[in-house]
């Protein structure tokens, strides 16, 4: 269940909605088990609101899931932000990306109730 959010600086804001479908679209093929549920947001950012050095066009994603990943997964989730960011000329190198996974008890879904107790083992 990703949560998706890209802050991207030096886009224009007719580029946010295919960036979005893009970042969506390839974390679904590394994280195919996502499909349902995962979700994607673009904020386009001033450029003026970049930290130095870095320049625009840039990107500052943000991933929030379910624990339990293993590292080839995170490589292949990077990989496919990566490409997702390239398609809207956000260099590789501009492209930060950071993944929070919440305890399943941090979760309340489906209706406030406890992810922890609808899944017996995580995800």
């Amino acid at each position: 269940m990703p949560a998706i959010a890209v802050h991207a600086f030096g886009i224009d804001t007719g580029a946010a909605r295919p960036l979005s479908a893009a970042v969506r679209q390839r974390v679904v093929e590394a994280l195919p088990e996502v499909a349902p549920n995962c979700s994607c947001r673009v904020l386009v950012c001033d450029a003026a609101e970049l930290p130095e050095p870095a320049q625009p066009p840039s990107a500052w994603v943000e991933v929030t899931m379910f624990p339990g990943r293993q590292r080839a997964d995170k490589r292949a989730l990077y990989a496919a932000i990566i490409d997702s960011c390239a398609g809207a000329a956000i260099p590789p190198e501009s492209v930060t990306i950071v993944v929070h996974e919440p305890p399943l008890e941090n979760w309340g879904i489906r209706g406030g109730r406890l992810a922890a107790d609808l899944f017996s083992t995580q995800h």
